[in-house]
């Protein structure tokens, strides 16, 4: 089985706790959607522009960074992943794509964006309680805008943050 972005609907999607919720029901594999950060760091998120699936819109200090961009040939209006650097992208908390229920806002911000390393090293945890390997099958979303963008998604940011080990 695999947890097309974790647990959808039971945990804000791309959270470890939905990793781990996907896992404990069975699934086999995990699918990251990843995006690059301002310096080149690969993040869980579904989508460039995240104002839908993060709390980016409460912080102040990301106002003046809402813009328009092409993506894949389409106007799309938020805030990006690629204009801020990791640090930055670390403090909007992920939260339920869907705003019409406010029973799925209930894990909003409890969880933090991870780097495509943490979600490996949790696929490692996550493999041991289970005595198997749990399959990761990660995504690279619009591959074709970041390249566009100046970014290698093949070449991600070796750097790595304090919080990140």
């Amino acid at each position: 089985m695999l947890a097309h972005r974790g647990a959808s609907g039971y945990r804000p999607e791309h959270t470890a706790s939905a990793y781990e919720l996907a896992v404990a029901l069975g699934a086999d594999y995990i699918e990251p959607d990843l995006v690059m950060t301002k310096d080149s760091v690969l993040v869980d998120r579904h989508e460039p522009e995240i104002s839908e699936t993060a709390d980016v819109a409460a912080h102040p200090d990301f106002a003046d960074r809402r813009t328009t961009k092409r993506v894949d040939g389409r106007p799309v209006t938020g805030w990006f992943v690629e204009d801020s650097p990791w640090p930055n992208s670390r403090r909007c908390a992920p939260r339920n794509g869907c705003r019409s229920c406010a029973r799925r806002a209930f894990y909003d911000g409890r969880w933090t964006v991870l780097t495509f390393e943490e979600v490996l090293r949790q696929r490692d945890q996550l493999s041991r309680p289970y005595h198997c390997t749990i399959g990761i099958i990660p995504e690279i979303k619009h591959s074709t805008y970041l390249h566009e963008k100046g970014f290698d998604p093949r070449r991600p940011s070796s750097r790595r943050c304090a919080s990140t080990g």
